[in-house]
């Protein structure tokens, strides 16, 4: 991931937190188109992941930008679901 070590190491020290259970955030992340964040964003998922975090993503969509919490209901889907979600 060239360029980009900053963010990755800021969006890994959230993750840290969240594995000790000092903490969670929620991060927003935007760029241009081709900049590098859904690379960016697999590197953390799977850092998440490996650490036994779990990450709920939304995403935005042009298409959809009228629709009422389009980024939302993936993640609130997967909450209602219940299973791996920690209490």
């Amino acid at each position: 991931l060239v360029g980009r070590a900053a963010e990755r190491e800021r969006l890994l020290a959230c993750v840290d937190r969240a594995a000790g259970r000092v903490g969670s955030s929620i991060v927003v992340l935007e760029g241009e188109a081709g900049i590098g964040k859904s690379r960016l964003v697999g590197e953390v998922l799977a850092g998440a992941a490996a650490s036994g975090v779990l990450s709920l993503v939304g995403t935005g969509d042009a298409i959809e930008s009228n629709t009422p919490y389009h980024a939302w209901r993936p993640i609130l889907a997967r909450l209602v679901a219940g299973g791996d979600v920690p209490v």
